[in-house]
């Protein structure tokens, strides 16, 4: 998604700056993608084992 800046803050906190003019789909898509992170994460991580 361009011009969404994410970073964590701390080991709970998630700090996300997305643009003024995102729309609701746009949203929809960015929880979205945040919810399947952590998962896809561990998977990658499992095949550098």
């Amino acid at each position: 998604m361009p011009g969404l800046l994410v970073r964590g803050i701390g080991p709970a906190v998630i700090f996300m700056a997305p643009p003024l003019i995102i729309t609701q789909q746009e949203v929809s898509l960015l929880l979205q993608r945040l919810k399947d992170t952590p998962a896809e994460t561990e998977a990658w991580l499992a095949t550098k084992a």
